[in-house]
């Protein structure tokens, strides 16, 4: 419980970021910030999927050096 409402103050004290997730027949599939792709096979449980997700949505976007 500590945990959660640690994680939720870090994720609320910055700068909202949208991720966008895919979610595809096979397998599933998560679209990272910066571009990247985690890929879960089909059997994954729902506990599983939920963690990806959150930590996924901890994530920042990537911000590439300027020219």
């Amino acid at each position: 419980m500590l945990a959660e409402k640690a994680a939720r103050e870090r994720a609320e004290s910055g700068e909202a970021a949208f991720v966008p997730i895919t979610l595809k027949a096979s397998p599933v599939e998560i679209e990272l910030p910066n571009g990247g792709i985690v890929r879960l096979p089909l059997g994954v449980g729902q506990a599983v999927l939920v963690e990806v997700i959150r930590a996924v949505g901890a994530l920042r976007p990537w911000k590439g050096p300027k020219s």
